[in-house]
């Protein structure tokens, strides 16, 4: 659940939601997923082949990332069992998540954050878990912390797709 900077937990104003990015551009789905500010993440899916290819499907004229690379920080990851590959906040989770579904569908030239996950094979099956927040918590604080969690429980890295902490982090390296 989307909780405060002091980590104390608030009920959601809607429940969790999740998606597949096919879902999302397939079916047109976007206004199901409100306006407000929150939190995502992108999640493998069960039985998911992880494979990294050295192209991706984008328009964005940025070079993909070298695959051992991403292969290096894949494999530097402990317990990949919450299957957690990229955390993104956003003031308005429609706008952010309809530019991120279609960048991956090299449709919108706007959103490089996380593009490392367009670099995965069957990356249109990856899950979106999108969660709302109070408008009295500012996600990017959310953002941060999740991002610090993570990276403690997880062999000190970030998830697959993320490359800098979050702008509230405590463990920002400076």
């Amino acid at each position: 659940m989307c909780y405060n900077t002091t980590k104390q937990r608030k009920e959601p104003r809607i429940p969790m939601r999740t998606f597949t990015f096919r879902e999302l551009y397939e079916q047109k789905l976007y206004k199901e997923i409100p306006k407000s500010g929150g939190i995502y993440r992108i999640l493998l899916p069960e039985d998911f082949e992880f494979i990294i290819k050295p192209t991706t499907d984008t328009v964005d004229g940025i070079a993909p990332i070298p695959v051992e690379e991403l292969i290096g920080k894949w494999n530097q990851i402990e317990n990949h069992d919450d299957r957690i590959v990229y955390i993104g906040k956003s003031v308005n989770l429609r706008r952010r998540i309809r530019e991120y579904t279609r960048h991956g569908y090299g449709k919108a030239k706007n959103h490089t954050g996380g593009r490392a996950i367009w670099q995965l094979e069957n990356n249109k099956e990856l899950i979106i878990q999108i969660e709302t927040c109070d408008t009295d918590i500012d996600p990017e604080a959310i953002e941060s912390i999740l991002l610090d969690e993570y990276y403690l429980a997880h062999n000190n890295t970030l998830p697959f797709a993320n490359f800098k902490f979050g702008r509230y982090s405590t463990l920002n390296e400076k």
